[in-house]
């Protein structure tokens, strides 16, 4: 090596060297990927004439050996179409009358909606600030236009993207990575996220890029900037698949209303004694049944029947119940996963009261309890995505992938269970006519269903039939089938058989209609014999380990309230750029809570998210002009919510009534409380005006009005006071 080769070294190696360094103090997992990585299928090339770092491709070059060129051109197009009063289209400002639920979350954030649309919007789109949100820069390469970017326009969140590890390997050499992260390291409002995922595994790579993104709510869905560097298509078909999601997401944050009454039920639960699910250990050679109520149950209910008559465990899902009742087929055991009053309602009114005391409940802890009532026998089990079980469960209590419907948890308890062959029917995931989406006796097709039904069935895509061809589904259906396919590719060596004419699903056969082969009683003394063991594995709640985890939980939540009002008094909110910082505030938080009280912060998440999407959102829509009041509005809003939303928690965690006699339980989240009805009339608006004509002349007088509101109680009239 020269002496010329060698200067020309020098500051390439050192660069690495004091990126390595960097990474092992701020980024120890970087460090150790990196610090004695080999490229595998890409070069550094280091040009002699200008001392520039350039990557090798296939053997060609991927800058064309003008690195520094090329990014300050790529940064100047994106420029072009992404700038400081750009506009940018998301996902709207939710409309007014969006949060219906007569109780605390819903009736305080819909105030702050009522109030932003008193004057009516045009949305066009949000436009950028003075700054950048949130960029997501999708591919590393040299990471010259990640410094050039961040150098040029100011960035309060910045995501790098990168699969291809030896890309980032030459960055190392190309970037000063101390001096483009430190800025964002120093400021509490801004942060610097690197995403590293060494696959080619398109849905591996989204997912992580999805797990970054829900971080930074509401900035994410709705100023989100993807940089795609290189113009990838793989990177592409990425944030076209989030931008595909954003709707979804939105309404999946989930809500205070919502959890309080999960922890009223549960709570109940804990108190009336209901065992804790203990799944039998080992391998079970029975054959299971999972019975969903999709439209093709009613042509498979032969086969359903040879399998029970063969002996095979029957397990129902949700509304299927019904419909089995009414095929004269009978249920060992049943899963539920709603916690709402609504699905006892349905369960007492669809099914006989001696059917259903034949059956054994095995549900979420959630589960209403006066549901839990109507069976014969029950269990209980956590949810590894609730505040629940991060509350109060232990391990063997929490059942994996058990959402979002009831059919996704049966097949979690399966696998859970350890059985070996299984049968799906009624796991349709989609259908051929839109008005025939449920089997025959399902509730879905009651008279005050009806409506709701044709909108969200109207919103169809088409996915592979089991039989070949194409069949109809919606979005929803979609996603919980593709949980399906995700939760059957963790179980190994079981043998899955589809029986349903829907959807095709990944990872079961599908069996036509009267193709079965059994032999009858071949599993009876099976069936017998486990459903003795099922029974006798029961774990019945430890109240005293129960008592001490709720008061936790309480005395963590008024600390959280405490944290969060304190930070709006100390920084009080009046633009834009402030309401930003206090978003940045509540993310950094929750990143603590979720190591500290992971309970509580699955808690409280959603309904902080729903406030911040909706100050936000707002604040991007308004005139200047109107934002300082909006703020003051906003924050006073939000506070209180706070300050009843941890009051409410502590008086449920004390309240020791009877089932019967708690509004909460005995209510569905529709309806309104005792306690709500003073919120509800606060939103009642009156404008009356007297117009008195004397003698061909008006007169107009001002009169002050008391409203009294009046129900209907199912015979007549009464002033709520007296409902």
């Amino acid at each position: 090596m020269t002496d010329s080769s060698t200067d020309l070294l020098q500051p390439i190696m050192t660069m690495k060297a004091k990126n390595l360094a960097f990474f092992k103090r701020y980024y120890p997992g970087i460090y150790a990927h990196f610090v004695n990585y080999q490229m595998q299928n890409e070069k550094v090339n280091i040009l002699p004439q200008t001392g520039e770092v350039d990557i090798l491709c296939e053997g060609r070059s991927l800058y064309a050996e003008q690195s520094q060129a090329y990014a300050k051109r790529e940064v100047a197009t994106f420029l072009a179409s992404f700038d400081y009063g750009s506009r940018i289209s998301s996902v709207k400002p939710i409309d007014n009358n969006t949060y219906q639920n007569p109780r605390t979350f819903a009736l305080s954030l819909d105030a702050v909606y009522r109030y932003y649309h008193k004057k009516e919007r045009n949305f066009k789109g949000y436009r950028i600030p003075d700054f950048f949100p949130l960029v997501v820069f999708t591919g590393c390469g040299l990471g010259q236009h990640i410094r050039v970017l961040t150098s040029v326009r100011t960035v309060r969140h910045a995501i790098l993207l990168e699969n291809n590890m030896d890309r980032f390997a030459a960055s190392l050499y190309a970037v000063d990575w101390e001096a483009v992260v430190t800025p964002f390291r120093n400021d509490p409002d801004r942060s610097f996220q690197f995403v590293l995922v060494p696959s080619d595994d398109e849905e591996q790579v989204f997912g992580s890029l999805w797990n970054a993104l829900l971080t930074y709510c509401p900035l994410f869905p709705l100023t989100t900037l993807f940089y795609n560097h290189k113009g990838s298509p793989f990177f592409d078909r990425l944030s076209d698949r989030v931008n595909a999601d954003l709707y979804v997401h939105l309404f999946s944050f989930g809500n205070f209303d919502d959890e309080l009454n999960q922890l009223n039920n549960a709570l109940h639960n804990f108190r009336n004694n209901t065992p804790l699910l203990r799944a039998p250990s080992g391998n079970q050679t029975l054959p299971v049944c999972v019975v969903g109520a999709g439209p093709s149950l009613d042509g498979r209910a032969d086969d359903l029947r040879q399998l029970q008559e063969a002996g095979a465990l029957i397990i129902s899902c949700g509304t299927a119940l019904a419909s089995l009742q009414r095929l004269g087929i009978r249920v060992d055991i049943h899963v539920e996963l709603e916690s709402d009053y609504l699905t006892y309602r349905l369960q007492k009114q669809s099914c006989d009261e001696d059917y259903l005391k034949g059956i054994c409940l095995v549900g979420a802890a959630q589960l209403n309890p006066m549901l839990v009532s109507l069976f014969g026998d029950a269990r209980l089990f956590f949810k590894d995505d609730g505040s629940l079980a991060h509350i109060f469960a232990d391990p063997a209590d929490i059942v994996p992938n058990a959402t979002p419907t009831c059919t996704n948890a049966a097949l979690a308890f399966v696998r859970k269970s350890g059985f070996q062959e299984v049968y799906l029917f009624g796991l349709d995931y989609g259908f051929i006519d839109s008005k025939y989406h449920h089997a025959k006796g399902s509730v879905y097709y009651s008279e005050n269903m009806k409506s709701a039904n044709e909108e969200k069935y109207g919103n169809s895509i088409e996915i592979p039939a089991a039989g070949g061809g194409l069949i109809t589904t919606t979005p929803f259906f979609f996603s919980s089938k593709r949980r399906i396919e995700n939760l059957i590719r963790t179980m190994n060596g079981v043998q899955l058989h589809n029986c349903s004419d829907g959807a095709k699903i990944e990872g079961a056969d599908w069996i036509p209609k009267e193709q079965l082969q059994l032999d009858k009683g071949r599993f009876s003394t099976d069936k017998q014999q486990f459903l003795i063991m099922f029974n006798n594995h029961r774990q019945y709640p430890v109240w005293e380990k129960i008592v001490k985890e709720k008061q936790d939980f309480c005395a963590d939540f008024q600390e959280l309230i405490r944290l969060y009002q304190s930070e709006l008094d100390k920084s009080p909110i009046d633009s834009l750029s402030g309401f930003v910082d206090y978003c940045s505030f509540v993310r950094t938080s929750f990143e603590n809570l979720l190591v500290r009280n992971a309970g509580l912060y699955f808690f409280i998440r959603g309904s902080i998210w729903h406030f911040l999407y909706a100050g936000y959102s707002h604040l991007l829509t308004m005139e200047e002009s109107e934002t300082g009041d909006y703020c003051q509005y906003w924050c006073e809003k939000f506070s209180l919510f706070l300050t009843k939303s941890c009051a409410e928690t502590k008086r449920i965690v004390a309240m020791n009534r009877a089932m019967w006699e708690d509004e909460l339980v005995s209510r569905s989240i529709a309806d309104p409380r005792e306690c709500d009805r003073e919120l509800l009339h606060s939103k009642l608006q009156w404008d009356y005006e007297q117009i008195l004509i004397e003698n061909g002349q008006c007169f107009f007088d001002d009169l002050d009005w008391k409203y009294a509101g009046y129900g209907f109680n199912g015979k007549k009239f009464l002033p709520y006071e007296e409902l």
